[in-house]
């Protein structure tokens, strides 16, 4: 799936894909995943980690590539970024809560 990320599908080619891919997993384990949106869905949203550290993105010959990264998404309407802490504040109240086994 990280090839849809570089591959420059359409969204509706992207949709066929996860679609596809969704299917082979329910083939393969004889069940559907849980936990995927729908691939038809306008719903949900995709999550780009992106790790920071000093040692790549602090460079000076790789600044501008990592600004125009991150302008990009920035751009884009509905884009968040947060970090790990603020995404599990917000998937929190739509996750069951976890019970230990045993």
């Amino acid at each position: 799936m990280n090839g849809t990320i570089a591959t420059g599908l359409s969204k509706a080619d992207e949709r066929v894909l996860i679609a596809a891919s969704l299917d082979g997993l329910a083939t393969v384990t004889g069940q559907p995943p849980t936990g995927w949106p729908d691939a038809e869905a306008d719903s949900g949203g995709r999550m780009v980690p992106v790790h920071q550290t000093p040692s790549i993105s602090a460079l000076p010959y790789r600044i501008d590539a990592i600004a125009a990264l991150l302008a990009w998404p920035a751009d884009e309407p509905g884009a968040w970024f947060a970090r790990s802490d603020e995404l599990v504040a917000a998937a929190r109240p739509q996750i069951a809560p976890f019970t230990a086994p045993g």
